[in-house]
């Protein structure tokens, strides 16, 4: 059964934009639909629950003609709370891309875009490490004249943090991996393996004495791109790897942990219908190794391209994979529950009506419930969309 956005009368998105303002009941908390942004071309990438204070989110927002990397903070009810939204960046082109919530205050991680000494445009690592009211404390970029990207990030197990992410040397893509110390001061980086070119690291979990990055990388054959993980100690160094995949294009983007094993998540593109199938692969690992897969799932459907892109445990145990389908280049958000055997428990549900809408994030909230986050475009314009549903995608 498909679930709407109930967007009522809303002929665009400066309308739906001006709504924002509006207080939501304490009844409410339980179930919502929130937009923030400009409508300029803002999107919504990552989101935080900070229990009963409410809910952090990062993305991108336009609100000068630039795009900025920003912070949006809301109560329970999703109501913007004095002072948000927060933007970083100067006047340099910034973005939004992962969100950490800290004891005293959040990291947010994303890109800025520079110009170089042949005025060709780069983007850079960034990094911006905020105190609980989403004021400064330090910024730090990483890379060099060409792409770098961060798509995740963690904390790291002896302070500080791990971030995944992609570094681009004489047009050539490798996985990057960083560790730096709370102060944003790097300590290590690992770039490349023995892949071959054009890879990425795309999620990073922290494990109890180490880390498994989930990757992304063309082996140079004509057999596609592959899911490769990396188990990693610590220090981040290499202690075992193993790809998951097939002649289809796959690619990683995050990993949980249901009892001992794990699930890496995903999506392919199928050469046999050209449509986007989510998959999940099972291994487990045992003294740094990575055993083989026990049991893979597969979620499509017929002419709709299905493209997980985050995925949690729910407070019922089950996994939850958020996402965007598409169906004659109309996009809805996408969620579906998994039992821990990956067998689907009750109907997928899609979000949206008017316009296209697109899932980046879920996270567990206080209650139990989810939320979620995303993107909401209509003719042209864009803006941050923030849902609450219950444990298995519901308003009700």
């Amino acid at each position: 059964m498909k679930r709407h956005l109930q967007i009522i009368c809303a002929v665009s998105l400066a309308v739906l934009a001006s709504s924002c303002t509006e207080e939501i009941s304490d009844l409410q908390k339980d179930a919502f639909i929130k937009f923030y942004g400009s409508y300029l071309g803002d999107v919504g990438r990552d989101v935080q629950s900070m229990g009963t204070e409410g809910y952090a989110v990062t993305g991108t927002v336009v609100p000068d003609s630039v795009a900025r990397m920003v912070l949006i903070l809301t109560d329970e009810a999703g109501n913007q709370k004095e002072g948000s939204p927060i933007v970083y960046g100067g006047d340099y082109q910034t973005a939004g891309n992962a969100l950490l919530l800290l004891g005293d205050g959040f990291l947010l991680g994303g890109t800025l875009t520079d110009t170089t000494a042949d005025d060709e445009f780069e983007t850079d690592i960034f990094l911006v490490r905020t105190n609980e009211v989403g004021d400064t404390i330090w910024t730090r970029r990483f890379g060099g004249e060409e792409n770098d990207v961060l798509n995740h990030v963690v904390q790291r197990h002896s302070g500080g943090f791990v971030i995944a992410g992609k570094k681009t040397t004489d047009e050539d893509e490798n996985l990057w991996i960083l560790m730096v110390d709370e102060a944003g001061q790097l300590i290590y980086d690992l770039e490349g393996s023995d892949l071959d070119d054009d890879d990425e690291a795309n999620f990073i979990y922290r494990t109890a004495d180490g880390y498994i990055c989930a990757c992304t990388y063309d082996d140079g054959t004509m057999e596609g791109t592959d899911i490769y993980l990396i188990s990693l100690d610590e220090n981040c160094n290499v202690l075992d790897a193993r790809a998951f995949g097939d002649e289809d294009d796959n690619f990683a983007r995050s990993v949980v942990r249901i009892g001992n094993d794990y699930y890496v998540m995903g999506y392919t593109e199928s050469t046999v219908t050209g449509l986007d199938e989510t998959r999940l692969f099972r291994f487990s690992v045992e003294s740094g190794e990575i055993t083989a897969p026990g049991h893979s799932a597969t979620i499509w459907a017929n002419g709709a391209d299905i493209k997980g892109e985050d995925c949690i445990l729910n407070s019922e145990g089950n996994i939850v994979v958020f996402g965007t389908t598409t169906v004659n280049e109309n996009r809805d958000m996408y969620l579906v529950v998994l039992d821990s055997e990956g067998a689907l428990i009750g109907d997928p549900r899609e979000y949206g009506e008017l316009g296209n809408q697109s899932g980046f994030a879920v996270d567990a909230a206080p209650d139990g419930g989810l939320i979620l986050v995303g993107t909401s475009s209509l003719e042209g314009n864009s803006l941050i969309s923030l849902m609450k549903t219950d444990a298995n995608g519901r308003f009700n």
